[in-house]
């Protein structure tokens, strides 16, 4: 089976807040075309320095119905004044750690 999938960046933003410190901001658009469907995402992620060769990190994705996928769902079981658009249908976290390694190490891989 294959899966064919577009993916558009409709939004991202950087800062730091803190010495070592940066967060992330990206909205995406992804639209699956076996399926036709469409849908939202917005990840947030935090890095921090621990140390000279670490940085750890949090990762928040956030998946985000499509009006039109509400109208059908509201069409279908009369529903359609329970969505929020705020509200994510679903909603992952990762952690994350990310090691510096040398050319070495990078060359082993």
């Amino acid at each position: 089976v294959t899966q064919s999938a577009d993916l558009t960046i409709l939004d991202s933003s950087v800062q730091s807040s803190v010495a070592d410190t940066y967060y992330t901001t990206k909205t995406f658009s992804q639209y699956n075309a076996n399926q036709d469907l469409q849908l939202f995402y917005k990840e947030v992620t935090s890095l921090r320095r621990k140390d000279n060769d670490t940085i750890d990190g949090k990762v928040r994705v956030a998946a985000f119905l499509p009006q039109y996928i509400r109208g059908m769902d509201a069409n279908s079981n009369g529903d359609g004044d329970l969505y929020d658009d705020n509200e994510a249908v679903a909603i992952y976290d990762y952690n994350i750690s990310l090691q510096r390694i040398d050319e070495t190490e990078a060359a082993a891989l």
